[in-house]
């Protein structure tokens, strides 16, 4: 992605992006990028990480008894928070949304 910022940078283009990336793009051009923000919070421009687990019928050798504890865990409050406290560089980089 970085790659791709910087030729719209070039070209005076806009591009889309990941918050990490974007993140890390701010940095490398101390705090004062060229390209800046235009849109954020958007509910269309929802990025959301999913775990799911394989159907065990369908993919034989998938270990879905460890997906379930995978994907118990990354619902734990406790999980949660610490993907909420994440920082990359100083900024928030996730949102956590577990139901």
């Amino acid at each position: 992605m970085l790659p791709t910022i910087t030729v719209a940078n070039e070209k005076g283009a806009y591009t889309m992006t990941d918050r990490g990336t974007y993140i890390k793009y701010s940095a490398n051009h101390d705090g004062n990028p060229p390209l800046k923000v235009l849109v954020e919070g958007d509910e269309i421009l929802f990025n959301q990480y999913s775990a799911l687990a394989v159907n065990p019928e369908k993919c034989p050798s998938a270990k879905y008894d460890l997906a379930g504890k995978f994907i118990a865990w990354m619902a734990k409050p406790d999980t949660q928070k610490a993907i909420g406290d994440f920082r990359l560089l100083g900024k928030k980089l996730f949102i956590p949304n577990a139901k």
